[in-house]
Order: C-alpha cells, then structure tokens, then sequence
C-alpha cells in the first residue's frame, strides 16, 4: 500500500504545487536538483519561473561554472556545500572560492 505525503500530492505537478505554495502566502519558492549539490535542470528553472508570479531560488548545484544559466531564471541562489573545501559540506569555507564565485555573481547582476 503506498502512503505517505509523496503520494497524496504525486498526482499535482511541481507548477500546481507551487501555485498552492504561493496561494497560502508563500512569498518565495526553492527548486532544487535531484539531490543535493545537483543543480536543476535550466530549461525545467526556465519554464517553473515562466509560470510562477513569485521569488524563486535556486536551492542546490550553484556552482561558479553554471551561476550565470542559473540565475538567468532565478531570482537568486543558496549556495553552500560549493564554498567548501573540495565541495564537501563537512569541510571549511574556502574564502577564496566563496570570493571568485560573488565576484562572478556581482559582474552578471551589476548591482551588488
């Protein structure tokens, strides 16, 4: 027998959820890959984005490499585990990739 609050919403696409999410107050929305430190999919960010009337964050896989597609779709990023030593989360901040990755952002965005 299947169970659970997976199944109760399996048959409501991520798009409906979202609308459901922003009805009830929700002022910004998190899409993420697959698992974590996976990015989404760009065109899957490209089309949410298209039909969501709302902020929406990227919530894994931002990397200095895919910042630019990414945040062409969204409104801004968690970034976490990538600032790390060797991208493990367990490991300590590396200041100067947490750096080369904002100087990136900063040179796309202008405004920070």
């Amino acid at each position: 027998m299947k169970h659970g609050s997976h199944f109760l919403i399996s048959d409501r696409s991520i798009i409906e959820q979202a609308k459901d999410a922003v009805e009830q107050g929700a002022e910004s929305l998190i899409i993420t890959g697959f698992e974590t430190g996976k990015a989404p999919n760009s065109k899957e960010l490209e089309n949410f984005k298209k039909n969501i009337n709302n902020t929406v964050l990227v919530g894994s896989g931002v990397k200095k490499d895919n910042v630019e597609d990414l945040l062409r779709y969204a409104d801004g990023a968690i970034v976490g585990s990538y600032f790390k030593k060797d991208g493990n989360w367990k490991n300590e901040v590396q200041y100067k990739r947490a750096k080369e990755f904002m100087e990136k952002v900063k040179a796309l965005r202008g405004d920070l």
